[in-house]
């Protein structure tokens, strides 16, 4: 599973979650971001386990992460894979 928290200027907060295809190597989100306002965007956090954190690593090869089962970025990472995300 992914999970995407999103923090807005305007000191709101969503979040997103779902699975990725690993079929194709993508997530079902993409539709769901680009209806946020994310050049509202403040900041992001993004945790991810499983089949999700295998797509993220394969498709971000230069991601900071440890050997834990579950990974969670913040900050620019954060926001370099909500921008990016496939």
């Amino acid at each position: 599973m992914i999970y995407i928290t999103l923090n807005y200027t305007d000191s709101t907060t969503e979040t997103v979650q779902g699975h990725a295809d690993t079929r194709h190597g993508r997530f079902g989100l993409r539709h769901l971001l680009e209806k946020k306002q994310l050049s509202r965007l403040e900041s992001a956090e993004v945790q991810a386990d499983e089949h999700e954190l295998e797509v993220l690593l394969a498709h971000f090869q230069n991601l900071p992460r440890c050997n834990n089962r579950v990974q969670l970025w913040h900050g620019e990472f954060a926001r370099f894979i909500v921008n990016n995300l496939p």
